[in-house]
């Protein structure tokens, strides 16, 4: 199995079937194709896709469904294509919003999500032509559980 030593994660070991494949990348980030999604109980919701690339590279994500859980997802038949998932197959996609963590603020990108495709084990960043969703949602705060009365 191989192991990848990142930055913020140590070592990790893998099976490289699970490595999700970009055909193009990421905007901005063109030459980072295999990224690994690591979910951490400490974390959770929040997941990484950790390039395989680059050890310091690792992008923090939401599903779209943490926050709207009516989120309307249109995959454009290039996207489709990219993910090679098939017609039919858009409700089996994962969908990630990015975020962005400015000070205290964080923002989510619903217009722009990453799609990944378990089955093919293929990711996108789909970028619709237009959009109702914003790139710059507005995260909200998470309470703390209280374990007492």
């Amino acid at each position: 199995m191989p192991v990848l030593e990142t930055t913020n994660f140590g070592s990790l070991t893998y099976e490289p079937s699970e490595v999700y494949y970009f055909p193009v990348g990421i905007p901005a980030f063109e030459d980072e194709h295999q990224f690994l999604l690591l979910e951490q109980d400490t974390t959770r919701p929040v997941m990484f896709l950790q390039s395989t690339k680059t050890p310091s590279l690792a992008f923090l994500t939401l599903p779209v469904a943490e926050l709207d859980a009516g989120y309307a997802m249109e995959v454009p038949p290039q996207d489709q294509a990219l993910l090679a998932a098939g017609e039919g197959s858009a409700r089996s996609l994962i969908a990630l919003a990015l975020l962005t963590v400015s000070g205290q603020t964080v923002t989510a990108n619903l217009r722009a999500p990453v799609l990944l495709s378990p089955g093919s084990r293929r990711g996108v960043q789909s970028i619709p032509a237009e959009s109702d969703y914003s790139s710059q949602h507005l995260v909200p705060p998470r309470r703390q559980e209280s374990g007492g009365r």
